[in-house]
């Protein structure tokens, strides 16, 4: 087949191959145009300064876990960690029943369940399919795998309903990760007051035991007594050195307070977008001629080499 004579084939055909491409153009240009605008609000967090990612790491599995998601022990960041919180039902109740300023609604306030009017014969099912929408559709969360930055965005039709989801989003991520730090807190306050009662009172009893027995002897180089006192001794050390650590924990714990109870580190705050995000009319319009014309490129080759194929068994 020559390509010369390819090109003159599609030279006999380029009223119709103008018509197909016009039409198409005419399509894709009405296609476009009825897509709805979409604008994306963001809020960037920094990573945690803790020292230790490790118990970084603790305390956002432990949050997964009061949510009912297991993170299996993991001990690398990752955007599974953050979107399993952040998409859990107790961050994403509130948010979807807050009731938000719109530019459809105009003269009232609505949730979210009546603004994107998700499918169901009662509330319960509405709730479920607008979490469900909510979580695939409006709501992304992301990590940066090198510096941990988690960016929470959100999507709607609305620019000023996207930045207040996420701002809302980020007031329920905050409190959330404050109670659960302060109750922490409390627990390991709470754990380490008792031990502390525990081991000072079993110290003391341990160390009037001791003076006890030495008023009792009369030969303290006996070696019987001597094997007693070691033991006796052994003892009250173990106990001293464990009421030691429990007060070094206690103060470490008081200074962890101050830098745990501090509110999450923002690098970027919600704002209401300028721009849409979707859809980018210029780049689906160029790809969906691209395509449109490669596809009927192909279409008229395999026409055209049918044809030749025809007419050489014709000479035939």
């Amino acid at each position: 087949m020559d390509f010369f004579d390819y090109l003159e084939f599609l030279w006999t055909k380029r009223k119709r191959i103008a018509l197909i491409l016009l039409v198409n153009a005419v399509l894709i240009v009405i296609i476009s145009l009825l897509l709805p605008n979409k604008y994306t609000s963001s809020v960037k967090i920094l990573p945690m300064s803790d020292n230790s990612i490790n118990a970084g790491l603790d305390r956002y599995a432990s949050i997964a876990s009061m949510l009912g998601v297991n993170l299996g022990g993991s001990t690398q960041f990752g955007p599974i960690m953050y979107e399993s919180i952040i998409k859990a039902r107790k961050i994403l109740r509130p948010i979807i029943e807050k009731q938000y300023k719109t530019i459809r609604y105009s003269g009232r306030t609505v949730n979210l369940i009546d603004y994107f009017e998700p499918k169901g014969d009662n509330l319960d099912e509405k709730f479920e399919n607008c979490m469900e929408y909510f979580k695939n559709e409006v709501l992304s969360v992301s990590v940066n795998p090198e510096t941990y930055i988690t960016t929470i965005s959100v999507t709607t039709d609305d620019p000023q309903l996207s930045a207040d989801i996420v701002e809302t989003t980020l007031n329920m991520l905050q409190e959330f990760n404050m109670k659960i730090i302060q109750k922490e807190t409390r627990d390991k306050r709470k754990f380490l007051r008792q031990r502390l009662f525990e081991i000072s009172d079993s110290l003391k009893y341990s160390e009037a035991n001791l003076v006890s027995y030495l008023n009792k002897i009369n030969d303290p180089t006996l070696p019987i007594v001597q094997v007693v006192l070691t033991k006796k001794q052994r003892e009250i050390e173990i106990l001293s050195s464990i009421l030691i650590e429990l007060r070094k924990q206690a103060e470490i714990l008081k200074l962890q307070e101050f830098t745990d109870l501090q509110p999450l580190k923002i690098l970027q705050y919600p704002y209401v977008p300028a721009l849409k995000s979707f859809p980018k009319r210029a780049i689906i319009s160029i790809l969906y001629m691209l395509g449109v014309s490669i596809i009927l490129f192909a279409v008229y080759m395999i026409i055209f080499y049918h044809g030749l194929r025809r007419r050489v068994k014709g000479k035939e």
